[in-house]
């Protein structure tokens, strides 16, 4: 028999996650519908929370605790801004291949600062032709000396113009294996990367979400999640 009964510390954290969607998000939600921005104090108000440290491990400044209390951190945001909770929801896909995959040295540079609200993350999959299909991806990388180099463009991505940890899949642009795609964090302001376009949506407004450009994008090596093509 499975218990679904939260745990007192999951039930104290509801409690807190309610009151700061209540408390902080509620009164900006129709700012944040009609001006299609993510709001300062929101965005702020998150890292003081501790809502973006949820699933971060403890060693990485992060509070380790689990994805039944991120759920429930969505489920209360959500209740009061479906924006807010989305923007929460892609900064987790976008941490996770670092928590999961990232080298000791890229999780001590990037997990503390996204930690604490310092750094936003997102992650770009989707593209025009292929959808949020990483096979059908088009946009490509090649190795460059100590480099690989981005190019391609992806769409509809959340946090797409206030992320500055994204990471981004690629594919082999050598390889004929449509399999063979590769992860990169890349970092805002990188030369040869760009936010461009910026969706005006009919609902959730309050989250951020547009396209991004590669173009003879950089990357260090060090900056490879994982096994290359894996």
């Amino acid at each position: 028999m499975i218990d679904f009964t939260f745990t007192e510390e999951q039930e104290m954290f509801r409690q807190a996650a309610r009151e700061f969607a209540e408390t902080v998000v509620a009164p900006r939600v129709p700012e944040m519908e009609e001006t299609a921005q993510v709001n300062d104090v929101v965005l702020k108000g998150l890292g003081e929370a501790e809502m973006m440290a949820l699933t971060i491990p403890e060693e990485y400044g992060g509070l380790g605790l689990g994805y039944t209390t991120r759920l429930i951190a969505l489920e209360e945001i959500g209740r009061i801004s479906v924006a807010t909770a989305m923007m929460l929801q892609v900064f987790a896909l976008g941490i996770e291949p670092i928590i999961l995959f990232g080298t000791e040295e890229q999780k001590k540079k990037y997990l503390p600062g996204l930690a604490t609200g310092e750094r936003l993350a997102t992650v770009a999959v989707t593209e025009p032709g292929g959808g949020s299909d990483p096979a059908c991806s088009r946009t490509g990388y090649y190795r460059d000396g100590d480099d690989y180099v981005l190019n391609g463009r992806k769409c509809f991505i959340t946090n797409s113009h206030i992320a500055d940890t994204i990471t981004v899949l690629a594919k082999d642009a050598e390889s004929d294996d449509p399999r063979a795609f590769s992860a990169f964090i890349v970092e805002g302001g990188m030369a040869g990367f760009r936010p461009t376009h910026e969706e005006h949506k009919v609902g959730m407004r309050g989250c951020n979400t547009g396209e991004l450009a590669f173009e003879d994008c950089r990357i260090p090596k060090e900056n490879l999640l994982g096994q290359e093509g894996k």
